[in-house]
């Protein structure tokens, strides 16, 4: 969801949709279904994304975060 922290991390087995956006939701799902190679690149970035956010670097993230808005 744009709404969500989840802007503030980059990866590419991400895509953020407004939750509003009930249509673009249901594109970005058909497109994905007709696209096994696609699904297999995202799955395999959401999976090395996941292993990058240790609690380390969720603390480190968010101190860059606080030190961006002081």
């Amino acid at each position: 969801s744009v709404n969500s922290a989840a802007r503030d991390f980059e990866s590419d087995g991400v895509q953020l949709v407004s939750p509003e956006a009930i249509g673009r939701h249901v594109d970005l799902l058909e497109a994905l279904l007709a696209e096994p190679g696609e699904q297999q690149r995202r799955a395999e970035a959401a999976q090395s994304f996941a292993q990058e956010m240790t609690w380390e670097r969720t603390a480190e993230r968010t101190i860059d975060i606080y030190k961006e808005l002081i």
